[in-house]
This record gives C-alpha cells, structure tokens and sequence, in this order.
C-alpha cells in the first residue's frame, strides 16, 4: 500500500484545489477532511461552529482524520486546524508524506472570498491581521508535521501540482529506502 499524500496548511493556501489535480495524476481517490466532515454531520461548517462549537468541530475532524489516514493510497486534503491537534498530525505523518502548502496573506485574502463560509473569520473587525495572527500561530504546528513545502502564492496551479507530486516522489523513494536498510 502506498502511502498517503495529505495536504496541510492554512486556509486558502489551495489544499483542495491542488489536492484535487494530484489525485487525478495519481489516479487516486481524493478526500477532502472538510467536506467529509460537512457530509457526516449533515450540515455546513460555520453552522457547527455556531451550534455546537468549535470543539464539537475539532472532534469530528479528529475522527475523520483517524479514519482516513489509515487508508493509504489517498490524497488528502485537511482543514486548516487540523494539524493543530497532536493526535492528528502523529497518524497523519504515520501513514503519509505530508506537503504544507503556503500563501502569502495578500494571496490569501483574494482566495478566500465570502467570509461567512470561513468560521475563524466570519466575525473579526480585521480579517487580515487576524489572518496574519492566526498564520504566526499555526505555522509552527503545520512545519513540525510536514515533509516539504510549496509556496502557492500567484502560481499557476498546473506548477504547484508539478512541485507537489515531484516531491512526493522524492519523499517516497526517500522514505522507501530507509525502510529496506
């Protein structure tokens, strides 16, 4: 079984979009930890949040994290946060090689659109120091966890896609040859 390719970083930084692509170049299936979580609680994220909470929310990521780690032969996509949470990021990193994907908070802003959609930004007076805020905090929990990373900023993403899979082939024929010494 191959191991997973997972996606992390912040908001915006184009997880998904790319997570995608790679998928279809791998022809593997692709999973999305936001959108399984949307579909198993049954309604969209900012209404968890605002109903049952953010822990209620980090709950059912940490469940669906679980699960789809320990798959192999995916690309993977998590949410923002998810790397935040040390359960998380040790099954992740045992069963996959892992891309931070980054965005400058310019390139950020533009991606992110309709700020309702997005819980951590939906009341804030400042939504661009609090995403430079926000970033500072995590951005030590998504490079404790990752294998490499790909800046997206103002890239096509036929080129990010490019970097990533060349990566995971590095990381991979890296990863295979520890494991035979």
């Amino acid at each position: 079984m191959a191991k997973n390719l997972v996606l992390i970083g912040f908001m915006g930084t184009g997880k998904s979009t790319a997570g995608r692509q790679c998928a279809r170049i791998l022809d593997r299936p692709f999973l999305d930890t936001d959108a399984l979580l949307v579909e198993r609680a049954g309604k969209p994220i900012p209404q968890i949040f605002a109903e049952d909470g953010e822990a209620a929310f980090r709950d059912w990521e940490r469940r669906i994290v679980a699960e789809v780690a320990s798959q192999g032969d995916k690309v993977i996509s998590t949410g923002g946060g998810a790397m935040l949470n040390p359960d998380n990021a040790r099954v992740i990193r045992a069963s996959s090689c892992v891309v931070l994907l980054t965005a400058k908070t310019f390139a950020i802003m533009r991606r992110v659109g309709d700020r309702r959609n997005r819980p951590m930004l939906a009341n804030v007076s400042d939504p661009y120091s609090h995403v430079v805020e926000l970033g500072a905090k995590r951005s030590p929990f998504y490079e404790l966890s990752a294998d490499a990373l790909v800046d997206t900023t103002d890239r096509p993403v036929d080129e990010v896609v490019q970097e990533i899979l060349a990566w995971y082939e590095q990381i991979t024929a890296r990863q295979a040859h520890h494991e035979e010494v």
